[in-house]
């Protein structure tokens, strides 16, 4: 009972205020101030008598049931719910608890909540705290899909927010770790710790991770960091636009297959019991060694670091782990440097090859027709062999080693009779480079090359001004 509008015809006396009659110890009914008053409101649908002031019920370690197990809220029903914000019976409530209130935003250093809050929990701990949730919940049963929380954002065409956001984590100024977002999920022939759906967009992204400042990502910052195997469906890019590059570069083939024969593959297993948090596949793998491509190819490692495993009451199971990572991807570019080098030299050596066998072609007839030898089995009844034997031919070898980096050596034999014997070297274009004159009988020539530019290049044996053999050398760095 409540008296609002007291007056002062009787009796005689001041208005008292907004007071109720109560009883005390004794069974007296007596007068209580408003301010006194454990006064809660009015009854729906009764006459809004709105309360001026600010009304607390003090619980001191009770609770304060809301009961009723009614059906789904409708609106003969709404004594099963809790509403708050909303005015008797319209709305009906729509869950068990409804809250709908626009407030400032609590939080004006977050990014989001910069309008409205619908419902918000918070909950600060003691000194001996160890944990502090502000929102828990909990479905369970025998219902085909039972869910946790369910949040549900969306616009209209006629009422269409900027963007909207289902569910927005922010974890900070925590002293070790933060975390936004974290999911779990166990016991069920398939578990998704986080479940990502996106469609129906121009653009769409099931799941979008992002460094806050590009600009200072250090060594141990990613946008991904992934505990144990990571498979696509489809296949994995990269950005490589050239309009997202600068400086760009050709990478010297010759460059290439020198780092790609300094690295060493190897096969390996895993230290898995050492890092049981860091989930290492077990059995034979096969890679590289980081600290050893670092000497190589320090641009294609990383430093990373494996962040520290706790329990439920915060407390570190296993410590993190700093490691060194390789980016295998950047290896792609080196190897197809490398191939074409590679692809260069057999060219070349194909060529050296070709003018081989077209010079021992061209002597071999030569010769046989000097003899009368017929060089087809097949043709004419008569078949003979001879063996012929000069050992004051005259002999050009292949240069060794070839192709060759810093000096290669030529062998040679030049009969006594010869007349002015002779070497020239020249490039590609004929431009002599080099010319020598050798002395007869058995012979090397060392050619030292340390300042030569990479590339092919030719030699000549001239005899009496005559070229009796050209052979074809490559320099490499």
């Amino acid at each position: 009972m409540r008296f609002t509008d007291l007056n002062t015809t009787s009796p005689t006396r001041t208005n008292p205020g907004d007071g109720v009659l109560s009883v005390n110890a004794s069974g007296d009914v007596i007068y209580v101030e408003a301010n006194n008053a454990p006064a809660i409101g009015n009854y729906c649908p009764a006459p809004q008598n709105p309360l001026t002031n600010n009304f607390e019920i003090p619980l001191n370690d009770f609770n304060y049931y809301f009961t009723g197990q009614g059906t789904n809220p409708d609106s003969n029903n709404i004594g099963s719910s809790v509403a708050i914000g909303l005015n008797c019976g319209v709305p009906v409530p729509l869950a068990k608890l409804h809250v709908l209130q626009s407030v400032s935003n609590p939080f004006p250093a977050a990014p989001f909540f910069n309008n409205d809050l619908g419902i918000a929990g918070f909950f600060e701990n003691d000194a001996s705290g160890s944990i502090t949730v502000g929102v828990f919940a909990t479905s369970y049963g025998e219902a085909e899909l039972n869910v946790g929380g369910a949040f549900h954002a969306t616009s209209t065409h006629t009422n269409a927010a900027q963007s909207t956001l289902g569910v927005t984590g922010i974890a900070e100024n925590g002293m070790d770790e933060n975390t936004g977002v974290m999911g779990e999920a166990r016991g069920g022939d398939f578990n998704f710790g986080v479940h990502g759906m996106a469609g129906q967009g121009t653009t769409n992204y099931a799941v979008f991770g992002e460094l806050e400042d590009t600009t200072t990502i250090g060594s141990n910052d990613f946008a991904g960091y992934f505990v144990g195997p990571v498979h696509s469906t489809h296949m994995i890019t990269q950005g490589s636009d050239v309009k997202l590059k600068r400086n760009i570069k050709d990478l010297s083939s010759n460059n290439a297959l020198a780092l790609i024969s300094k690295l060493n593959p190897k096969s390996y297993e895993y230290s898995t019991a050492d890092y049981p948090s860091m989930r290492l596949p077990k059995g034979n793998q096969y890679g590289l060694i980081a600290q050893e491509v670092e000497t190589v190819l320090p641009e294609l490692v990383k430093e990373a670091i494996h962040p520290p495993k706790r329990d439920k009451q915060g407390k570190i199971i296993y410590p993190k782990v700093e490691y060194l990572a390789v980016n295998y991807t950047g290896f792609i570019p080196v190897l197809i440097g490398a191939v074409k080098e590679q692809q260069h030299t057999i060219d070349s050596l194909k060529e050296v090859i070709n003018e081989r066998l077209t010079l021992l072609e061209n002597r071999l007839n030569g010769c046989c027709n000097a003899h009368n030898y017929k060089t087809d089995p097949n043709e004419g009844s008569n078949r003979q062999t001879v063996e012929l034997s000069n050992l004051q031919s005259i002999i050009l070898d292949q240069n060794v080693p070839n192709p060759f980096a810093e000096q290669t050596s030529i062998s040679y034999f030049i009969p006594d009779d010869a007349k002015n014997p002779q070497i020239i070297f020249f490039d590609m274009a004929g431009r002599v480079i080099k010319s020598m004159t050798i002395e007869k009988g058995a012979g090397t020539v060392t050619v030292y090359a340390q300042t030569l530019s990479s590339g092919t290049y030719k030699y000549a044996l001239l005899i009496d001004g005559k070229t009796i053999e050209v052979k074809t050398m490559m320099k490499s760095r």
